[in-house]
Parts: structure tokens; sequence; C-alpha cells
């Protein structure tokens, strides 16, 4: 036992190389417990390799024999060569939304690796990866000698630390500058190694025989920390967002649990129209101020689907469709900590106004700009309803143009379209609040009066006769004024509720309009309860 320890020589820079394994090994198995994404198995591959290669190292620099710290640096070499490799697999995964490299590709990664791992642990025999090893006097640091296959490892090595470098800078200068500190830090961590070993190897400054290089990984290993618990490098790949976020048509918006904006992609500030930078740190009540429809998103936790309406400066408004999901911290057991909310809104104003448009266009004539018979039915099954239910009132008039087809056949159909358009025009004009006018068909109209009852609607049918007179020519030339006959009709002239339906209705009031026309037209005929009733 005596013998054991005295074989080794323990120094200050022995401790500080363990409390380099254990801050990778801590590091590990805290990160182990966190969701996983963006490379998150390679950033735990590379911790394990640094506490692999910082323990080791320690015990090859207490070491004082040239077998022992033969041994230990063949103990550490998997390590060495690992720590490269799972850099650059980070950073690509980390930096990068494709699948580059394939899964069959990462063996090939490590075929150099394998190579060095057999030469360190042949090197009695073939003394290809150091070609000697001696102790420096007075210490027990050793100078390793370098034999031809270092300097491929070396390449190697740094050719793999140099691309994952290049990869994370690119990738800073590209995504937003909210995740700008995220990718800093890595930048930051995987350059100090980098340099330590550089100094090792050509050995410019340091000490001789003193590879810095697990050292220096101790202080990416405290960047990761720092970026992990700090800024949450494994919470959210910017490169992702950069390139799918950042570009997508939708606006995107992520609130933290007090209701704070933490981010927003450019769409989602376009649709606010205010800078992203004034918009970061601002409250959401604060932000959507003017639209409606959207604080209820910031009460509780419920993911949901809904539509809200924006007001617009223009005095109109658009709409939106908002998908808000709740952000759970999955590493949690039991209950699932809220970690904030994620809003996508996807402007449908456009297919709003084509809904709007098709609704109106099933209801309206496209001519006279009226309702239509479908929509005139509709409303007349309201109104029957309403007459059984409350007692309602309403009257019902059914309007024929006279001599209509005259028009058409000497005048043509275009000038008879024109006298409907303008037919319709008066109607509108002289139209009372609660009256629904609707094109029948051909050159037939319904007016509807709702809470007037017939004798108040003949009074309203009289005067809307006198202006068609006065305002409407069917043939300008000849000086012939249009006039039209009128059968009217109200819910009262049915003895009993069953008797009073649509097409009751209808069937009374054509029966009027008949007797108008038979009379000699331009006239209304009202239905009284002992019959019929034409007036001029």
């Amino acid at each position: 036992m005596n013998n054991l320890f005295s074989s080794y020589n323990c120094h200050p820079y022995c401790f500080i190389l363990l409390a380099s394994g254990i801050l990778a090994s801590g590091l590990f198995g805290g990160i182990r417990r966190r969701r996983m994404g963006g490379g998150g198995i390679y950033l735990l591959l590379l911790l394990w390799s640094v506490a692999h290669w910082s323990f080791a190292a320690a015990f090859e620099n207490a070491a004082a024999t040239i077998p022992l710290k033969l041994f230990w640096s063949q103990v550490a070499y998997p390590a060495v060569v690992s720590c490269p490799v799972f850099f650059f697999l980070f950073a690509v995964r980390y930096a990068s939304t494709s699948s580059f490299p394939p899964r069959n590709w990462i063996p090939l990664l490590f075929a150099l690796p394998a190579i060095t791992v057999f030469l360190a642990f042949t090197h009695v025999r073939f003394h290809g990866l150091w070609s000697g090893i001696s102790l420096l006097a007075g210490t027990t640091l050793a100078r390793y000698a370098h034999g031809p296959w270092f300097f491929v490892h070396v390449t190697y090595s740094y050719a793999l630390l140099l691309v994952g470098t290049v990869l994370l800078v690119r990738r800073a200068l590209r995504v937003s500058p909210h995740f700008l500190p995220q990718v800093c830090v890595l930048v930051a961590g995987s350059i100090a190694p980098l340099a330590a070993n550089a100094a090792y190897v050509f050995q410019k400054g340091g000490v001789p025989g003193l590879d810095g290089t697990p050292v220096a990984f101790l202080f990416s290993g405290l960047m990761l920390a720092i970026g992990v618990y700090r800024f949450g490098i494994l919470d959210l790949v910017p490169i992702a967002r950069s390139l799918l976020v950042e570009t997508m048509p939708d606006g995107v918006l992520v609130l933290d649990p007090r209701g704070v904006v933490v981010d927003l992609n450019p769409a989602m500030a376009s649709l606010l129209g205010r800078k992203r930078e004034d918009v970061f740190g601002s409250r959401a009540e604060e932000t959507f101020k003017d639209w409606n429809g959207v604080f209820q998103f910031f009460e509780g936790e419920a993911d949901r689907l809904t539509e809200v309406e924006q007001a617009l400066p223009n005095g109109g408004k658009a709409t939106f469709d908002v998908q808000v999901s709740t952000l759970r911290d999955r590493r949690t057991g039991g209950r699932r900590n809220l970690m904030g909310k994620l809003l996508v809104f996807r402007d449908v104003s456009s297919r709003r106004r084509v809904e709007e448009q098709l609704r109106e266009a099933a209801f309206v004539d496209p001519l006279t700009g009226l309702a239509n018979m479908r929509a005139a039915y509709r409303i007349l099954d309201e109104m029957v309803e309403r007459r059984r239910s409350d007692g309602m009132v309403f009257s019902l008039a059914l309007i024929d143009l006279d001599h209509f087809k005259q028009i058409n056949d000497t005048l043509g159909h275009q000038a008879g379209d024109e006298v409907l358009e303008r037919f319709a025009l008066v109607v509108r004009r002289n139209a009372i609040p609660g009256q629904v006018s609707a094109r029948y068909g051909g050159d037939e109209f319904l007016l509807i009066f709702s809470d007037y009852c017939k004798r108040e609607a003949e009074i309203l049918l009289q005067g809307l006769l006198e202006e068609v007179h006065l305002s409407i020519w069917a043939d300008p030339e000849r000086e012939i004024s249009l006039g039209f006959s009128a059968g009217l009709v109200d819910s009262e002239d049915f003895a009993s509720s069953s008797d009073l339906t649509v097409r009751s209705l209808l069937e009374l009031a054509d029966a009027c309009l008949y007797e108008a026309k038979s009379a000699g037209r331009n006239r209304l005929c009202v239905h009284t309860g002992i019959g019929l009733q034409g007036e001029l």
C-alpha cells in the first residue's frame, strides 16, 4: 500500500483536474434529467468524455513513474479522441435542422479516433502516437515526444472543433438577437479547449509538459452550466426557430407565466404594428389592448383554439384564429410546472370575408341587392313562430310590376333589369324600421312589415306606389310610368295559429294580387275578414 501511494505525488494542478471532472460529472447528471433537444445526447456524451479525461489526467499528472503515466494516458485517450467528435456532432445538431450527418456516417467519424486509441494502447510495440516519454527533472510532469500519427490525430481533432465552432458562429449571426447569449456561451466554451490544447501541443506558453486542455474544459463546463441553467440552451433550438419561426407567415408569441412577452417573430411584430424590441418585456394586456376576445388567453392553463378580432386604424377589423398552447416543464415529477404560453396567430380575414360573401350570396338577390326567395322564406318562418309564441302582428305584401313582360319584349332584357334595379332602389329608399324587402322571383317582390297591421302597411304601400309612378319610367321616350299591383294580408287574417303558415300566407297574398290585376292593375288589393277590397 505504501509503495502504491509512493508512486503518486499530488500537486495543486491535480486537484484542479479533479474539480473539472467532478463539475463535468455534475453537469452530466443535471442535464440528463432535462428535456433532450438540439443535440442534447451529444452534449451528454461530451460531458462524460470531459469527466473521464479529467479524472484520468489527474492521476497521470500525479503519477511518478513512466509506466503509470503511460497507463493513465492510455485510460484517458478514448475520452480524449471522443471529445472533438461529440462536440462536432453537438454543434451540427444544435446549429442545423437537417439530418446531417446521417446516423450511418457517425461510425466513420470515429474511424481515425479508433486508430489513435489502438496506437495509444500499442505504444510499446509501434510508437506511432508517441515516440518516447520522459519525466521532467524534479517534477512528476512528463514530456511526450510526438510520433507520426499524433499530428494526424491533432489535425483531425482541430478540424472537428473548428468546423463545430464555425457552425455555431455562423448561426449566431443569423438567429434572433434574443438568442445570441445562448450561442455566444457555446462558442466561448468551444474556443477555450481549442486554444489551450494548441498551446500545449506547440509549446507556446505555459509550463512544459503541463496539458491545460482539461482545465480549459473546466471553463467550458462552466459556460455550459450557465447556458443550460441560465439561458436554457436545451429548452429551445435557435436554429429551428430561425429557419422556421422567423420566416413563417403566422404570428408567433411566447409569454412567460406572468403574462410578459418574452419572444415573438417578425410576423407577430407586423401584426402588432410595433418593433420587436419595443414588445419584448411588455405586459400582454397592454400589447393587445386593441384586440377583442384575446384577454381570456392570459388566464387559465388550458390549450384552446378560438377566433379574435383586431381593431384597425381605418375603422375596420382583422380576424385571426389563435392557437394557444400551454408550455410545461416536463422534467419535474408530479404536476408539471407552468413555463409559459405559446400563441400562434393566423390571419383569416380574407377567408372570413369570402365566407360572409358566400353567406350573403345565399340570401341576397344579385341583381337588386334585396333578399332572395330563400331568405324570404326563412324570415317568414321566424315571423310565423313569433306570432304563435308572443302574438306579434305582421303584414305581407306580394307585389308584381305591371306590364313588365312588354318592357322586356320591346326594350330588351337589359332595360328590364334596369327597371328592376331602380324599383329595388326606390323600395330601399322608402323602407321603414322592421321592413324586409325581397325579390320573390322575376318581377315579383315581397314586402314584410314587422309589427304593422295591414291597415298601416296599406298606407306605406300607397306611398310607395306614388313614388314609383313619379320616379320610374317604363319607357322614357313614350313617357310611360311604371306601376305595380299588390296583394296585402296580415297575420290576423287567420282564425287560429294552426291555420297560419308560410304557405297559407303566400296563397292568400297571391289571391289578393290576382284580384288587383283583374281589377285593372296599378292598385292594391287588401284582404278583409269578409273578402277582398281593391284600392287605387
